[in-house]
């Protein structure tokens, strides 16, 4: 069998082969950026005891991220969770709300809003809230 027969056959399956798994890339095209993430880490009176949920009587942790193009996400984890993560985020600068919840979903704490909060591609950008005992509503 001719070799140039074999590898110009090899080489025609490669091409249909990545193609289908989305790796050829053309002149001029721009790669998707790739996503980063952002975790939000609670601490209640200084404290990332999950025990302080129940001292404060607080059921949940929400939080609301507004990108750059004024898209918002939201999110509602456990308390005993001490935190949340947000992956898949684009590369910017980002708004973040975080709040306390009681067991009926009311607000048990003041807002703490965050601005600018930056996300890199590939990494994981951890943001530490800590809600003082004054902010929680007793």
């Amino acid at each position: 069998m001719d070799l140039s027969k074999v590898l110009s056959g090899l080489s025609g399956c490669m091409v249909v082969a990545a193609s289908l798994t989305g790796c050829i890339r053309v002149d001029g095209d721009e790669l998707e950026p790739e996503g980063g993430s952002l975790t939000i880490a609670l601490r209640i009176d200084h404290n990332d005891d999950p025990s302080q949920c129940f001292v404060y009587d607080v059921d949940a942790l929400a939080v609301a991220i507004t990108g750059e193009a004024g898209f918002v996400t939201e999110a509602v984890a456990d308390c005993h969770d001490l935190g949340m993560t947000f992956d898949g985020l684009l590369p910017g600068r980002y708004d973040v709300e975080v709040r306390l919840l009681d067991s009926a979903g009311d607000l048990k704490s003041e807002i703490v809003r965050r601005s600018g909060v930056a996300v890199e591609s590939g990494s994981d950008r951890v943001l530490e809230v800590d809600f003082a005992f004054d902010w929680i509503d007793a």
